[in-house]
């Protein structure tokens, strides 16, 4: 582990660690980086917001010198449904597009529980995917998806229903850090749980009556009185026959590793490319710091590759 990471790890430790038995208020520390949600983007890209017919918002990023390249990236945030977009997802714009051969870049900025629970986010989803698809021509295998945490879950959740539905997916799909598992079953949630500095206590180990508090937590309030066994929920407990491709990434000290793991698994054995990149000892969601943390950059890059292969 790099220096930086360990100083990034004990800087989230103290000041993002939303757990409920040190968190009073998990929501309103969730959206503390909201503050920093400017409209900005790279140098020599534009960005503009649209609403589809049925009120999704979105925005698209694009090169100056072309408003249409035949190809797309759609990223869906991460935030445990509860933040927003913000800028530090805008700044991937250009390293997506490049790699994708000058693809346009495309964020949801879907509505966030507590206020909107599931099933809104994925029908917004499935309403983001009619527009690129039907309303603003893109095929399919011309588009890659992928997203960050509970922007995970919804890349994984929107394949399974466009696939259950019968409709042409993406040419291939990445996600950082899935939280894939609404019922916390996983090994890892309780081999980790003391090692998260995110979502963990160190000061003692995992526990059922500490799970269910957990899963209690406003943190889950997305789920709501959803069947969390539900793929579409849950899509640790999806079937993965028909998929395209996948590149994920994950840190070794997440509760949430078992979630990439167990689906990367149900991937191969349906014999799909399932590419995972464990950094050791990382973080939830650490690829979203590849800015300065070297172990992010090493995945970023690593993500990048993947799109260009696929693109």
């Amino acid at each position: 582990m790099s220096l930086v990471g360990k100083m990034m790890s004990a800087f989230m430790r103290r000041h993002f660690n939303v757990n409920p038995e040190t968190c009073d208020d998990q929501v309103k520390k969730l959206r503390f980086l909201d503050k920093f949600n400017k409209f900005t983007t790279n140098r020599g890209y534009i960005i503009e917001r649209f609403t589809t017919p049925k009120g999704t918002k979105y925005e698209r990023a694009y090169r100056q010198e072309s408003r249409f390249s035949g190809k797309a990236v759609l990223f869906l945030h991460g935030g445990a449904y509860i933040a927003g977009l913000t800028s530090g997802y805008r700044k991937m714009a250009k390293p997506f597009s490049v790699a994708a051969g000058g693809a346009e870049v495309f964020y949801l900025d879907y509505q966030c529980a507590p206020a909107a629970r599931y099933p809104s986010q994925l029908n917004e989803a499935l309403d983001m995917w009619e527009e690129l698809t039907e309303r603003l021509g893109y095929l399919p295998q011309n588009v890659i998806v992928g997203g960050d945490s509970a922007g995970g879950n919804l890349t994984l959740a929107l394949l399974l229903a466009l696939r259950d539905q019968g409709r042409s997916l993406p040419a291939a799909a990445f996600c950082w850090s899935p939280w894939a598992d609404m019922t916390a079953s996983g090994s890892s949630y309780f081999d980790n749980y003391q090692k998260d500095v995110m979502f963990g206590n160190r000061r003692h180990p995992m526990t059922p009556e500490i799970r269910d508090r957990l899963l209690s937590g406003d943190i889950y309030c997305f789920a709501a009185s959803a069947d969390r066994t539900s793929p579409y929920v849950s899509p640790v407990y999806g079937r993965y026959h028909d998929f395209p491709p996948m590149f994920f990434t994950v840190g070794g000290d997440e509760v949430l590793l078992s979630d990439t793991l167990t689906v990367a698994e149900k991937l191969r054995k349906e014999g799909i490319e399932a590419d995972v990149d464990v950094q050791p000892h990382m973080f939830h969601d650490y690829t979203m710091y590849y800015g300065f943390l070297p172990e992010a950059k090493a995945s970023f890059a690593k993500t990048l590759r993947f799109i260009q292969d696929h693109a």
